[in-house]
């Protein structure tokens, strides 16, 4: 839920949208619609194939972050103590909490919980401490997936707002407004 800005505007490059399934995470998003940080996404995508584009008649509600995907993200932390521009190198597993290790050999912690959410290829040297997880790092197969933020300048003339994409390159694409 990543958000970029540039000298043309903002970009999400993130998840473009996301939807609510399970009943406690329709009840947050209600919390977060009514203080205005998630809004329905009102766009039918439609289904591009060797045959053109088809508008699709889906009946999925997707959501968006306001202004942008970030502001979720940014209220979800508002309450963490977040460290910016640290890079963790090692976390080690000691009497029940976790410890952290940044680049300049400084330890943050004790920590209750650990959760790594970089790719599998980047979290195995943190974890390499504990033989359990970094043996499931080692498992996961990575493909890439690119987001490409493009700016034109003049809008494009298409109605379409999103689309699915038949094809080997690409599979989504949402022109901004």
């Amino acid at each position: 839920m990543g958000s970029r800005r540039s000298q043309w505007g903002s970009f999400d490059l993130g998840a473009q949208y996301f939807t609510a399934r399970h009943p406690r995470f329709i009840d947050e998003l209600g919390n977060w619609t009514a203080q205005g940080i998630a809004a329905e996404w009102p766009v039918a995508p439609y289904h591009i194939s060797s045959r053109g584009p088809i508008h699709a008649q889906d009946v999925v509600q997707r959501y968006v972050g306001q202004p942008h995907m970030s502001a979720i993200t940014r209220y979800l932390a508002s309450s963490l103590d977040v460290r910016f521009e640290v890079s963790i190198c090692s976390c080690h597993h000691r009497d029940e909490q976790w410890w952290l290790e940044d680049q300049d050999g400084k330890a943050h912690g004790p920590f209750d919980g650990l959760l790594v959410t970089v790719p599998a290829p980047q979290a195995a040297p943190l974890v390499s401490a504990s033989p359990r997880l970094a043996m499931l790092t080692r498992k996961v197969r990575m493909e890439p997936c690119w987001a490409v933020g493009l700016v034109f300048s003049q809008p494009l003339a298409t109605p379409i707002k999103a689309a699915f994409v038949e094809s080997d390159s690409i599979q989504w694409l949402a022109p901004g407004s």
